[in-house]
């Protein structure tokens, strides 16, 4: 026997059951429609990061390699220096010679004439 409070008992749990399962398809339907909302923005979004990625591998790229070129033009630079400075250390003994030669220029005419067109040749 079912008494009247069992009755309305099953009643109430059959409603909320019944609200329950509406609330729920609500829920699923706001859901839905936020993640349709959403998606374009987050198709953009993905496609900026892949974009982003790609540009930063190729700006990685291009800082390695002009800090390689960077490295080889300071070689470069050190190995002119050290060549300037020989060449400088040769002019200077060149010179040198051809002031020694040119205080007797009838002994060593020809030989000051050889080593001022070799000291002009550097310079």
């Amino acid at each position: 026997m079912c008494t009247e409070r069992e009755n309305m008992e099953a009643l109430e749990i059959d409603q909320l059951t019944k609200r329950h399962a509406a609330l729920s398809a609500e829920a699923d339907a706001v859901r839905k429609r936020k993640e349709d909302e959403l998606e374009p923005r987050i198709q953009v979004l993905s496609q900026t990061i892949e974009e982003a990625t790609v540009e930063l591998g190729q700006q990685r790229s291009l800082i390695e390699k002009l800090q390689f070129e960077l490295t080889e033009s300071r070689d470069r630079m050190a190995r002119l220096t050290e060549s300037r400075a020989a060449l400088d250390e040769e002019l200077a003994s060149l010179t040198s010679k051809h002031h020694k030669t040119k205080l007797d220029p009838d002994k060593n005419r020809k030989q000051a004439d050889i080593v001022q067109i070799a000291a002009h040749n550097l310079e």
